[in-house]
């Protein structure tokens, strides 16, 4: 990655500018090669790179790859382990809270009562409305074929598509996009094609054992301890990992880093988290 910076591959602006997805500009300019973004935007993407004023490109197109490999002969699914994700059937991450100052608690329960309800479940996911096919004032409609094979019957409408671009953009406006609900994860699908589906068969050659539970929760005064001490140990590995990146020293240097991290206590820090992790283990019983 080191040559890749000298030779001007890799943005210079990345440590400030990183963030979960390149921003939309940076692809449809042609500025950037490989990064995150979301799969189903793909060909919007295209769309944009085609008539873009700074740098036109017909011939714009995305793919999926999957974690690198250090040896050719490796398997993704033997020998690499660790992925990021949520391995969840309970996932706390877009939960819900009723404030000391609501009013009425009885209501706000009986509310979310209703969006795990069948009726709530496809008002979060798909919109409030079922119409036919073709009813503009509709948010969506239910193909009883399933054409597109996705198993789901219901179907964004073809006019939001075209105003919207995107079933991302049309959850956040018309749905409950990722909160915390009942989330059917390939209610995108209906509208995206199929190559672009198969991205996700890619991502998820690699194995995922040792993905972190995202429910694993530390006690206030594990957090208190640990969250000093993982800030120290960030910082540290993120400025080691510009400084390599973009020459300032050699990746050499890394038994250095893990003496750095040592000195900070990160080995307190992870004996909280395998207490956590021990006792999430614990309450599996009840899930399982």
């Amino acid at each position: 990655m080191a040559e890749w910076y000298a030779e001007g591959l890799i943005n210079t602006n990345y440590v400030a500018d990183a963030a979960f997805a390149i921003p939309e500009d940076r692809w449809v300019n042609s500025e950037v090669g490989s990064g995150e973004f979301i799969y189903t935007m793909a060909d919007m993407f295209a769309a944009s790179a085609a008539t873009s004023e700074l740098q036109p490109d017909p011939d714009f197109s995305l793919v999926a790859i999957a974690t690198p490999k250090q040896n050719a002969s490796d398997d993704w699914a033997t020998d690499y382990h660790v992925r990021n994700g949520t391995p969840e059937r309970v996932n706390p991450g877009n939960s819900m809270g009723i404030s000391t100052q609501c009013s009425d608690v009885e209501l706000a329960c009986r509310y979310w009562d209703y969006a795990w309800s069948d009726e709530g479940i496809h008002a979060a996911n798909w919109g409030q409305i079922e119409g036919a096919e073709g009813d503009t004032n509709a948010h969506y409609y239910v193909d009883p074929t399933d054409a597109n094979g996705d198993g789901n019957l219901e179907v964004y409408q073809p006019w939001m598509m075209e105003k919207y671009q995107n079933p991302t953009y049309i959850q956040t406006k018309f749905c409950v996009h990722n909160g915390p609900t009942y989330c059917i994860f390939n209610r995108e699908w209906c509208v995206t094609p199929q190559r672009l589906i198969d991205f996700t068969t890619t991502w998820n050659e690699v194995g995922a054992d040792y993905m972190w539970p995202a429910s694993v929760t530390l006690t206030a005064d594990e957090g208190a301890s640990a969250s000093g001490i993982l800030a120290n140990c960030n910082t540290a590995v993120n400025e080691w990992i510009a400084s390599v990146i973009t020459g300032a020293q050699p990746v050499d240097t890394y038994d250095t880093l893990v003496g750095t991290i040592r000195s900070m206590n990160i080995e307190e820090a992870v004996g909280y988290y395998q207490a956590a992790l021990s006792r999430y283990s614990d309450r599996r019983q009840y899930l399982d």
